[in-house]
């Protein structure tokens, strides 16, 4: 089995780039890896280079995907807590990309390590708010992970099937396809 590997590259528009995935061999995943195994949701940071800051959330699919270093991955504090939609509404802040921004300047090269961004201070409402706002927005969230998963499976249906039909490797001839013709 191959297993995708998550690198800062792969951070794009908010989302993770599941198109342009570097894949490892199954015998070359150390134990240690799978502690950095993605799910859907999961909210990313690219920790080094020009791109230090940007965020992404893992998208739904079927495949095995790992966290590559100097990409960090969100927690929520308490184990019982699911915040991440709030998190993902304060980490694109304006203010939380300068704070990450005049901590990681400094180097030759842009770096924030997970110290530096604990160390971000962030005003935040009692937790029933926090909590009242992930049952609203995780919902919603969840039919845009879907969405995007339908999206994909039809990319690539098309992407199998319209080089065919323009072959003509598969015949259509006798369907009767309505085209909306009056």
């Amino acid at each position: 089995a191959k297993f995708g590997v998550v690198k800062i590259k792969n951070i794009q528009s908010k989302t993770i780039d599941l198109n342009n995935i570097q894949f490892i061999e199954e015998e070359s995943v150390n134990d240690r890896a799978w502690n950095f195994k993605l799910t859907t949701g999961d909210l990313l940071i690219a920790m080094t280079g020009a791109q230090v800051g940007k965020i992404g959330i893992m998208p739904k699919t079927n495949d095995t995907y790992l966290l590559n270093q100097r990409v960090g991955k969100f927690y929520p504090k308490e184990k019982n807590q699911l915040a991440n939609q709030f998190i993902y509404q304060i980490v694109q802040s304006s203010e939380f990309q300068k704070s990450v921004d005049n901590i990681a300047q400094g180097a030759a090269q842009p770096n924030i390590s997970g110290a530096g961004i604990g160390q971000i201070e962030i005003i935040l409402p009692p937790i029933s708010i926090i909590e009242n706002f992930e049952h609203i927005c995780q919902p919603l969230m969840d039919e845009i992970f879907l969405l995007d998963y339908k999206n994909q499976n039809l990319r690539q249906t098309r992407d199998l099937l319209l080089p065919k039909l323009i072959s003509g490797k598969v015949d259509v001839s006798e369907l009767n396809i309505d085209i909306g013709e009056t």
